[in-house]
């Protein structure tokens, strides 16, 4: 992606975040917007039919707000219609989401695994999550079972990934013995 669209959807949804602070709708935008996404996401009509450029901007508006609740919401699109950018839509969103959890100091930890996770493992973020809390951060555990893991774990952190599988085991076991 270009520097400019970065900043572009990072000025989008900044300006977007402050203007739901200031209503103090921060919490029901976010949610709004989670809901719109997932509509989205399952409706992949709905995402062709605001970035056509076949259908004219007054038809894309009112389509979207016979959708959408927010009044606030509604603003956005009509000035990313207006200003054709309808393809940065999705990813404002994304980023206002991003900020607000910046701004909420609310920490995602999303924990993939086969069967079970041992103590001593969950005891070690236990800790961690202590630590975090000590920093006066909200952290919000995701746990899901994936039927690939062959065992152990993986970790989805501040957009890092952290694998403790057997299967990464053994490739870093393999490694070492090359070495």
């Amino acid at each position: 992606m270009k520097l400019y669209s970065k900043i572009l959807i990072k000025k989008y949804a900044k300006g977007f975040l402050y203007s739901a602070l200031e209503l103090k709708k921060e919490i029901f935008i976010k949610n709004e917007i989670e809901k719109l996404l997932f509509l989205i996401k399952k409706n992949h009509n709905l995402e062709k039919l605001l970035l056509t450029p076949f259908l004219k901007k007054e038809k894309k508006i009112n389509f979207f707000k016979k959708i959408i609740k927010s009044n606030l919401i509604q603003n956005l699109l009509l000035l990313i219609i207006i200003e054709n950018k309808e393809f940065f839509f999705k990813k404002i969103c994304l980023k206002y989401i991003y900020f607000f959890k910046k701004k909420q100091n609310i920490i995602e930890l999303h924990i993939r695994y086969k069967n079970y996770i041992k103590n001593n493992y969950l005891n070690f973020f236990l800790y961690k999550k202590i630590l975090f809390l000590m920093k006066k951060k909200i952290i919000i555990f995701f746990l899901k079972k994936k039927k690939n893991i062959l065992g152990g774990f993986l970790i989805k952190f501040d957009n890092k990934y952290y694998d403790f599988t057997i299967k990464n085991f053994f490739k870093n076991f393999k490694q070492n013995l090359l070495k």
